[in-house]
């Protein structure tokens, strides 16, 4: 079965809504059981639970299972099409920053100065050029020998998380239709940027894009205090508007 939560959005007339368009609430791999609420100002808020992607003998031996997705604020984009942006309080938790100037990517990896370990924030704002496809990688083992590949496919014309390798066992929560691969329809207009803001909190990451799509998922990288991040591009060039980096804390 499919578990993946899903939005129907349309006309309700006091009891019955008459759907216009629906899609999935998260295109990720592990969001589940979201709770939607309003509160006092007036915004529609959701919750969700982040579901495991390990073995249940992990599960066990570490003596919890699942965590709590940011909150993330609803709303309508003019096709109807459900919109999910974190809460503006989660910017209180950023600590030191690390920028990168607006610059033209060439085909290979650009390293993020000054970004260590796997509780942080990056914003990062592209124009997509000639490149087939770029994006960041995160979570890099030192080594090079594992990574989690966050990035927009221009032939397909999808924003996607590739865990294929991240050292994750092939079964998880959420295995369908690719257990490593997850994407969501994103076709750009000529000369629009996108925009992908990235929140790592040692397995969980959680990816949101300026039109409001969003992807969860979890990941296990061996070293995370380790981990570093990278630009990449490739089959062409890319542009880079800007980015920002942030360390997390409470």
């Amino acid at each position: 079965p499919v578990w993946k939560p899903f939005f129907f959005a349309g006309d309700f007339d006091g009891r019955r809504l008459t759907p216009r368009c629906e899609g999935l609430v998260d295109y990720g791999g592990n969001l589940y059981a979201p709770q939607v609420f309003i509160d006092e100002r007036g915004r529609v808020i959701l919750w969700g639970w982040i579901w495991e992607a390990r073995p249940n003998d992990e599960i066990l031996s570490a003596g919890w299972a699942g965590v709590m997705s940011l909150p993330r604020l609803l709303s309508l984009n003019a096709d109807g099409s459900l919109a999910s942006h974190p809460a503006p309080e989660v910017e209180s938790l950023r600590r030191q920053r690390s920028d990168l100037p607006a610059q033209t990517l060439a085909v290979g990896d650009l390293p993020i100065p000054g970004l260590r370990g796997a509780v942080c924030e990056i914003l990062a704002r592209f124009t997509p050029g000639s490149a087939q496809c770029f994006g960041l990688r995160v979570l890099c083992a030192p080594d090079g020998s594992q990574h989690t590949t966050i990035g927009y496919d221009c032939v397909q014309r999808q924003v996607f998380i590739d865990r294929s390798q991240a050292g994750l066992q092939p079964k998880m929560a959420f295995d369908w239709p690719n257990p490593t691969y997850h994407s969501a329809p994103l076709d750009l207009a000529e000369g629009e940027p996108l925009e992908l803001r990235v929140f790592l909190d040692q397995s969980v990451i959680e990816v949101f894009t300026n039109r409001g799509l969003v992807l969860s998922s979890r990941v296990y990288p061996a070293h995370p205090e380790q981990s570093t991040a990278i630009l990449f591009s490739t089959g062409g060039q890319e542009r880079l508007l800007g980015l920002y980096a942030w360390q997390l804390s409470l």
